[in-house]
């Protein structure tokens, strides 16, 4: 059996109506990629520090653009820092359940996307996705 593919991957921890953790991984092809459009650098110009912190900050970037979207933008989050884990290492999974994933397929690599959400908030965000707060797009 083949081993899957190495990834980076960075946890975002929030906390608000519903609490969880969004977890984004990716190949590490992609990271010089994502650095190039944040930072407006040629890829040889990069440094890995660079590309590590492009790479939360996309992390950071779409945790909050999605919390919002999922509880609308009256109610307030608090986002911890981006935590970009060591290479191989998984997220801790304790009391949280998988509530979305994506998973993206592109031209120089994969990156998917988790929204853990803790078990003690599962019933608030049931609750929010049942209001009307809950946008689609």
């Amino acid at each position: 059996m083949a081993l899957p593919p190495a990834r980076r991957t960075v946890t975002v921890n929030f906390s608000g109506p519903f609490s969880g953790q969004l977890v984004v991984s990716l190949s590490p092809t992609l990271m010089p990629e994502i650095a190039t459009s944040m930072l407006g650098l040629e890829n040889a110009e990069l440094s890995p520090t660079q590309q590590e912190d492009a790479f939360k900050e996309l992390a950071n970037v779409i945790c909050g653009n999605l919390l919002p979207a999922l509880a609308g933008t009256q109610v307030v989050f608090a986002v911890s820092a981006p935590v970009l884990l060591a290479e191989g290492e998984a997220p801790v999974a304790c009391a949280r359940t998988p509530a979305a994933l994506a998973h993206l397929t592109l031209e120089n690599g994969v990156a998917e996307l988790t929204l853990n959400v803790n078990r003690d908030s599962e019933a608030d965000l049931a609750a929010i996705a049942a209001s009307d707060s809950l946008k689609s797009t």
